[in-house]
């Protein structure tokens, strides 16, 4: 279970603008646990389109990765040193300019980090923007989600192509942004936008 005195960081946005290779880079760069997306896992096994109704099965094992034991060690293979390689170009506001600058902020601002890949605000905005709906489970979930700070990932020109992935065009990809974007500003989440 994730401990309560944890800061808790959830990176979301659009497909295909690096989440899961920040939230990898971020956990190998301040020697803490991530919890990946259960969502890839939950469709890459199974076998029919998925449906409205598989978000809510998505949820739970998103929820159970998140509250339990099953985060994921920083990687032994990533090292500080890989970090600043691929992700360091990501330019933030404010005084951080790029994850050199992330990773130093977050390490000051507490000891205990937890990185999330997607999480519950993943879901949410996937039920509303996919099938103008709300998921039970998930607007329950969201009372209780221990996210300290969203990262919203602006999304990258580049397309990487995906069985699972179904916006390849890059203004697709600017719209979901905005509508993640206006639920933070709207539900006053801490956030901060990455932009590469």
């Amino acid at each position: 279970m994730i401990r309560k005195n944890a800061f808790v960081v959830t990176i979301v946005g659009a497909e295909s603008s690096g989440k899961t290779v920040l939230a990898k880079h971020l956990a190998a760069a301040l020697s803490c646990e991530w919890v990946p997306e259960f969502a890839r896992e939950y469709l890459e096994k199974l076998d029919r389109p998925y449906e409205f109704e598989d978000l809510e099965a998505i949820a739970r094992g998103e929820w159970d990765l998140i509250m339990g034991e099953n985060k994921v060690p920083p990687s032994q293979e990533e090292s500080s040193s890989s970090v600043s390689n691929e992700a360091s170009s990501i330019p933030l506001p404010g005084e951080l300019k790029d994850l050199d600058d992330l990773v130093k902020w977050l390490k000051s601002i507490h000891e205990q980090i937890v990185i999330i890949d997607a999480g519950m605000l993943t879901i949410r905005m996937w039920a509303r923007i996919k099938y103008d709906r709300k998921v039970p489970f998930v607007e329950e979930m969201m009372e209780q989600d221990p996210t300290s700070i969203y990262l919203l990932c602006r999304p990258r020109m580049e397309w990487e192509s995906d069985p699972l992935r179904e916006a390849p065009i890059l203004i697709d990809r600017v719209w979901i942004f905005n509508q993640y974007l206006k639920e933070m500003v709207e539900q006053k989440f801490d956030f901060k936008i990455l932009q590469r």
